[in-house]
């Protein structure tokens, strides 16, 4: 793959955007959340248990969503929680959602970590055409552009300390 090249995306919400050879491919979103509204998060964990704890309820949610909505026999395989330095301890996770027959439907990459009370997330997502749940105007990435700029965007992240300006940090 080209090396892709990134920039905030016009507006005001907290995207980045991601082009190769100056092509839109997919954007990156920065989310933040009060720890507050996590009850499964316990302030007497470590950070690290409590990502954890974050990172397993997520994929839990999206499997059984899946399982819902895209039908029994989607195979969602996630992407096991892994520490990853975001300039604050951190974890990696995520997902990668199969069809019935075997094609790649989506990916969902998510690096979060918990600074000055706030549940803070960047999230990668991909859906490809004929998948579920789709691709619409607004999907970006597909599940082979993300897998490839992955590598890239591990780099961009790591150990990095996150823009909290950016989600209200």
């Amino acid at each position: 793959m080209r090396r892709c090249s990134h920039h905030a995306c016009e507006g005001g919400a907290p995207l980045l955007c991601v082009e190769r050879e100056g092509d839109f491919v997919g954007s990156i979103e920065w989310l933040s959340y009060p720890v507050s509204s996590f009850t499964d998060l316990d302030p007497s964990r470590t950070t690290s248990e409590n990502l954890l704890v974050l990172a397993n309820g997520f994929i839990e949610a999206l499997a059984a969503d899946r399982a819902v909505g895209c039908g029994s026999d989607y195979v969602v395989t996630p992407i096991e929680p892994t520490s990853f330095d975001l300039g604050d301890e951190g974890m990696a996770y995520g997902f990668e959602g199969v069809m019935a027959d075997g094609r790649q439907s989506e990916l969902n990459l998510q690096y979060s970590t918990i600074v000055d009370g706030m549940v803070v997330s960047v999230v990668a997502a991909a859906y490809d055409d004929g998948g579920c749940p789709g691709r619409d105007d607004l999907s970006g990435f597909d599940s082979a552009t993300l897998a490839e700029f992955r590598p890239q965007l591990e780099r961009l992240l790591g150990g990095n300390p996150l823009p909290l300006d950016l989600i209200g940090g």
